[in-house]
């Protein structure tokens, strides 16, 4: 740079002029310089692939796609063959085992219908008979008369007490489904013995105001025909 005043060229940090004393120019500010712009360089092209060893005619090439899709096709049927067989054995067991558990039911229902009808009868066959007329196998019957009475009363604790006339005996009693089998024990004074003995009497039919007993005893077969006293 150069002094303002005598044009002396004035080296560089020099803030006053050694010829006239004027104070030096200030520098001037350093411009950064800009590079130019790279070139534009087009990208490489990709590389040509190397062509494909013994590559076959399309003859061939077409043979073998349909031979791979009859292939496919065959494994399919096969396949799907396994598939139905395995179907119909799934489906032959739970036919089996929907047979087995209807059977089950069956039979379930069919025990708890004779439960029923056992407890019905135990429930039924509960409180006071008056006997209204006795039939016996040889086909006579008797009547009572309007001054005999004769009950049978079957309680809860399984004891029956007949009255007769106003005499009154207790047997013990157990309803086995349609069979009513007494329990009692018999006395020969002369003897001193006593014998335990028991009588099954069938029950032909028990509804809420009837009942009907039937007996064999000495191959002679009798009905004793009740109605329920209130």
């Amino acid at each position: 740079m150069r002094c303002n005043g005598c044009g002396k060229k004035l080296d560089g940090g020099v803030t006053v002029c050694p010829v006239c004393g004027r104070k030096a120019p200030a520098p001037a500010p350093v411009r950064p310089v800009t590079p130019p712009p790279a070139p534009y360089t087009p990208p490489p092209a990709p590389p040509t692939p190397p062509p494909a060893p013994n590559t076959p005619p399309p003859q061939l090439a077409k043979g073998a796609a349909i031979g791979a899709k009859t292939a496919a096709a065959a494994a399919a049927v096969k396949n799907g063959a396994s598939m139905a067989v395995g179907a119909v054995s799934k489906k032959t067991r739970l036919s089996e085992k929907t047979v087995a558990v209807a059977a089950g039911v069956i039979l379930a229902v069919i025990v708890i219908v004779c439960v029923v009808l056992a407890n019905s009868n135990k429930t039924k066959i509960i409180g006071k008979w008056e006997i209204t007329e006795v039939e016996y196998g040889s086909g006579t019957s008797q009547v009572p008369g309007a001054d005999e009475e004769c009950l049978f009363e079957f309680k809860k604790d399984g004891t029956l007490q007949i009255t007769e006339n106003g005499e009154a005996v207790s047997v013990f009693y157990k309803v086995d489904g349609n069979v009513v089998i007494l329990s009692y024990t018999t006395q020969d004074p002369s003897l001193h013995l006593t014998k335990d003995r028991t009588e099954r009497l069938g029950i032909e039919k028990l509804t809420l105001t009837k009942l009907i007993l039937v007996s064999a005893k000495n191959g002679d077969s009798g009905r004793i025909i009740m109605k329920k006293k209130l």
